[in-house]
This record gives structure tokens, sequence and C-alpha cells, in this order.
């Protein structure tokens, strides 16, 4: 690594941080209720685009394979803990999810900052990260 790319790199993830944090929002709702997914034609493997893209930007805490790091737990095994629409429901507004959950709780106080609720994230991508996320990632 040369001596000009440390300082970009160190820029480059200070940037991605600012704006996880600026995708957060009113928490102070109650869940939010997710409708069934019958009515989008996406393939689950489109899911990849709503974890790396968008104002949410997954990938930040999570890590490009959803193995986690310091900002945010892996995401493997899923499946043993949730279905479809209650994670969907819990992507829009995680922190309406803590009273309901100990674990969830346990999970939130390991990270400096939890994980916020995602700025502009629609019903239809929700329903659709839920589905790639339950469904082991595929690329």
């Amino acid at each position: 690594m040369s001596h000009r790319t440390l300082p970009v790199t160190r820029f480059a993830a200070v940037a991605l941080a600012v704006a996880l944090v600026a995708a957060c929002g009113d928490s102070s709702k109650p869940p939010v209720e997710v409708a069934a997914t019958g009515t989008d034609t996406r393939p689950v493997t489109a899911g990849v685009a709503v974890y790396t893209t968008g104002s949410y930007m997954c990938v930040v805490c999570h890590a490009r394979n959803g193995e986690g790091g310091p900002m945010g737990p892996s995401l493997d095994g899923l499946e043993a803990d949730w279905n479809e629409q209650d994670l969907a429901s819990f992507l829009i507004d995680p922190l309406a999810w803590l009273p309901k959950s100990a674990r969830l709780n346990e999970i939130h106080s390991r990270y400096p900052q939890g994980m916020p609720k995602p700025n502009g994230l629609s019903q239809a991508d929700a329903a659709l990260l839920a589905r790639w996320l339950l469904a082991g990632r595929p690329q």
C-alpha cells in the first residue's frame, strides 16, 4: 500500500460512516407491517443491489459478503430466527424491534451505533432484501 493510498482509504471509510449515520431516521414509530411479496417479480439475486447500494448501504457495516465486522454482525444463519415478513419489517425500522427481543438488544449493544433505521428503504426493497438474506445471499 502506497503512502498516498492510506489517507484516501481512511477518508473513504469515514465518508461511508458519515453517509450511514445520515441515513438514520425517526425510530419512534411501531414496527412496520410489510406486505407479502407476491407482486415483486425481481429475482432473489437482485437483493445484492439493495444490500450494496442506496442510502442504506448495508455493506458498510456488515461487509461485502455479510461476514460482519467491527460495525455490524455477521448475517449468516438469519433463517434460524427470522421469517421473510418479520425480517423485512425489522429492516425498515430496526430500533422498533428492540423492545420485543432480548437477543436483538444484546446484538445491538455490541456495536458502536447499533443498526440505524435505513432512510428511504421501501417495503418492496426490504422484502427483496429479506428474501435475499434468508436465501443465503446468492450472487
